[in-house]
């Protein structure tokens, strides 16, 4: 729609939007190249699931990853491997995409709200410049980045789009002669938020909350008038928990099983929310993983309470009393709830990305109370405002630039986190630095003792420098503390494996498959155990379903090879090998292994072929150059 004539910019919808979308987009352009962090790597290179769409509606439901129980989200990450596998750029691409389209839609929300037979009086005059600052500042907040940069809290921002959606579609449903169609658009958005994100759950009731407010005047009345709407968003809560059921408490990360008491939680996250809300007003620092620790003593939130109980207080009494006023107060509590409260989330007791949309009620309200304060005045203060949150925006997705970077950015900023110091050691590790990650995790370790993810990673790091018995006992030690992970499990069967413990190790590769069927890594792992232990047939059998699943495995590929060249298959050997060397073609043990295949086939030119390949690749390969002299002799010193 084109702006009227004489009509100011900030009135028209469409250069509203343009803005939104603009100012979004450049907040957010240096983001595309950050690799992923974190719980990225189980929940999208480690997840087979999302490498079909037919798989991708049935995510992994056991080990707590991000995508469990959430087909929704696992959906969106298929359609992004569909579009670039493993390259992160429409990962992130999609990312703003959401980011942009809640903003949109938040914007709409706000804009109509304002609008209401009850606001309009005082509002409606500029609702649209009300509604474009408030969602200025949400999308461009540089707590955002923390749902938006890293890839897999995607849950969070897709989950707050179908949250607003939801809103959107009820307050469009509500007006006058509205087609059926808006009714359909919430439910459907409510549905599609259940299967995203576990936080939705509040959504039919702030709804409810919303007609009372803006629309009925009373939640009997707003019953009495779309009791079918409210039923069919009801039913939605049916889909939510059976996805819940299905992990199992979020494979024992979530709920009331875990370590982490409701008590405990809940004092905690007093401190939390006391936390977000003053980064809500300033972003710094910004810290992207808090760790697990937890509040054990009231005496510790003793001041964040003084700030928290008032302002709840508040929001019940503006909710009782003045309804519109007290509106995004207790939306801000609502939204928080599920993930905030005294549920349980062991494995992240604190984290910034929950903040995404109840951020949205704070920079509303501040709208509003800023154009009481001053008018447009007002709002073009919080309009600088914003522009200085999307510099720090682009300044924060800057961090995200490398894992390295990242974890050392949060040690300083907390010192006391074991996890981050066992993360940073494990990219220390991958960047050829193992001395530096030891270094860390012994420093954690004799900060915490019972990390399991740091005796984890300097399992890893010792199994690395050849200190095996240490490894080992890492291994085991925190496989006690979390018997059901199946990467520790791997882990400590490898480390058997290679001190000569085959059948222990063996076991524990089974007990990694059990606890984690579909992954690639213990089940390519145990193959070759079982081939170290002389079980050959057991180890080719498991591979070749192996590979049924997951053809494009070159790993799998080269040890079948191995395997049946052992076992005098030469021609199928070949196959796999040839495959295993056009899969990862900067293998040079690949290149190797199928010169051998080839040399022993007679084929002694492709086999030098293939000897001098890996030695482009490897000039100090071990046995390359060998076999190349061998090849070159037997072709008579060609």
């Amino acid at each position: 729609m084109q702006a009227a004539p004489n009509t100011p910019w900030y009135r028209s919808s469409a250069l509203a939007a343009a803005v939104l979308i603009t100012a979004g987009t450049l907040a957010y352009l240096n983001s595309f190249n950050g690799p992923f962090v974190f719980d990225d790597e189980p929940s999208i290179p480690g997840n087979a699931s999302i490498r079909s769409f037919a798989t991708a509606w049935w995510p992994p439901a056991d080990g707590g990853l991000t995508v469990s129980g959430r087909p929704v989200l696992n959906l969106t990450l298929a359609l992004n491997h569909a579009v670039s596998g493993e390259l992160v750029w429409s990962y992130h691409a999609l990312n703003l995409l959401i980011h942009l389209a809640a903003g949109l839609t938040l914007f709409g929300l706000v804009r109509r709200t304002l609008r209401q037979p009850v606001l309009a009086g005082r509002f409606a005059g500029d609702a649209q410049p009300i509604a474009l600052t408030a969602t200025a500042l949400w999308l461009l907040h540089p707590l955002q980045t923390a749902a938006v940069t890293y890839v897999i809290q995607r849950a969070e921002s897709l989950c707050a789009l179908f949250y607003l959606l939801t809103l959107y579609g009820f307050v469009r449903s509500v007006e006058p002669g509205a087609p059926r169609r808006w009714r359909a658009l919430t439910c459907t958005a409510c549905l599609l938020g259940m299967g995203t994100k576990e936080v939705m759950a509040t959504a039919p009731l702030l709804v409810w909350l919303y007609d009372r407010t803006f629309i009925a005047g009373g939640f009997a009345a707003a019953w009495r008038a779309r009791r079918g709407l409210y039923l069919a968003l009801a039913a939605t809560w049916l889909a939510l928990l059976a996805l819940v059921l299905a992990t199992e408490g979020r494979g024992d990360t979530a709920g009331f099983g875990t370590a982490v008491t409701p008590a405990a939680y809940a004092l905690t996250q007093v401190k939390a929310i006391a936390h977000y809300l003053r980064l809500a007003v300033w972003p710094a620092p910004l810290v992207f993983d808090y760790g697990h620790g937890v509040v054990t003593a009231w005496t510790e939130v003793l001041v964040p309470a003084l700030l928290l109980i008032p302002l709840a207080v508040a929001s019940l009494w503006y909710g009782a009393r003045r309804p519109a006023a007290g509106f995004c107060g207790l939306g801000f509590f609502l939204i928080l709830a599920p993930s905030s409260s005294f549920v349980p989330v062991a494995t992240q007791t604190m984290a910034e990305h929950r903040m995404y949309l109840p951020l949205a009620a704070l920079t509303t309200l501040a709208a509003v109370a800023a154009w009481r304060w001053q008018g447009r005045r007002g709002l073009a203060i919080l309009a600088a405002v914003a522009v200085g949150f999307g510099a720090l925006t682009a300044q924060r997705n800057a961090v995200y630039g490398d894992n390295i970077g990242l974890y050392e950015d949060t040690l300083a900023k907390a010192p006391d986190n074991a996890r981050a110091r066992a993360l940073l050691a494990e990219y220390y590790v991958r960047a050829g630095r193992p001395g530096d990650a030891r270094r860390e995790l012994e420093r954690s370790l004799a900060d915490e003792p019972e990390v399991p993810e740091v005796l984890n990673n300097l399992g890893l790091v010792c199994l690395r420098q050849g200190d095996n018995a240490r490894a080992v006992g890492c291994f085991q030690r925190a496989l006690a503390l979390r018997p059901r992970d199946p990467e520790f499990a791997n882990n400590l069967g490898n480390a058997l494996v290679q001190t000569g413990r085959i059948a222990e190790g063996i076991s524990q590769l089974e007990s990694a498959v059990r606890l984690a069927p579909e992954s690639v890594d213990s089940r390519f792992n145990l193959a070759s155990a079982l081939a170290q232990g002389g079980r050959a047939e057991e180890a080719m059998a498991l591979l070749s379903t192996l590979l049924t699943r997951h053809p494009k495995d070159a790993g799998s590929h080269n040890l079948l090879g191995n395997l049946l060249l052992a076992a005098g298959q030469r021609p199928e050997a070949i196959e796999h090998l040839t495959t295993a060397v056009r899969l990862a073609p900067a293998n040079a043990d690949y290149h190797n292994q199928l010169g051998i295949a080839l040399g022993r086939a007679g084929r002694l030119r492709e086999a030098l072929a293939e000897f001098e390949a890996a030695l482009k690749l490897d000039p100090v390969h071990p046995s390359a150059a060998k076999n190349a002299a061998l090849a070159r002799q037997r072709l008579g010193g060609y």
